[in-house]
């Protein structure tokens, strides 16, 4: 014969309820817990919709795209930007490359704190180089608003132009800035 039931009242409704909560959470929380230690994926993203930055000349700071997105603590943010450089005269040149944020809610400056730098060698007479540029953000302790901002610099004699290609008919080197959840980091290690 079957079990007989009897009837429950509220409170013990409410308790056996809780009891089935409680053992879901025992069996999914490990999991999820591992889940969301694991990257998000791109949380911003933008494309410079304009054409290209030319000519300038060398020692100018020229601001080419920026992207703000929301971090939330104990995630480890990468800051990524591709971009087509060239330069125009005799000679090789180098173009620096930086991004530089701010976590204040200020719109980012080229004087505002660096997060990277890099100095890509770009050929003589309008050849096009990919600036690559990866960074990862200081893990935040707080939930924040990141602003940041990526701009160039030509670094050679004089006598040359610059220039960040971005064609819009193509899409070829259009310069590119998105913001990666890496996740929670983890590991040890020791500075020597």
């Amino acid at each position: 014969m079957g079990r007989i039931e009897v009837p429950l009242d509220a409170a013990q409704q409410f308790a056996a309820l809780q009891r089935q909560v409680a053992e879901q959470g025992r069996r999914t929380i490990p999991g999820a817990a591992r889940l969301s230690q694991r990257s998000a994926g791109a949380v911003a993203y933008r494309v410079r919709a304009a054409g290209n930055i030319y000519p300038f000349a060398g020692g100018i700071n020229v601001r080419v795209i920026d992207l703000t997105a929301t971090v939330i603590p104990g995630r480890l943010y990468q800051v990524s930007v591709r971009a087509g450089l060239w330069v125009d005269g005799a000679g090789d040149s180098m173009m620096d490359s930086r991004i530089t944020y701010t976590v204040d809610g200020s719109q980012p400056v080229v004087g505002s704190t660096p997060m990277r730098t890099i100095s890509t060698l770009v050929g003589q007479f309008g050849s096009v180089r990919e600036a690559s540029l990866d960074a990862l953000f200081p893990v935040p302790l707080t939930c924040t608003t990141l602003r940041t901002l990526f701009y160039v610099n030509g670094t050679g004699g004089g006598g040359r132009t610059y220039g960040v290609y971005s064609d819009i008919v193509t899409n070829m080197w259009q310069p590119t800035m998105w913001i990666t959840d890496m996740g929670t980091p983890a590991g040890t290690g020791t500075d020597y």
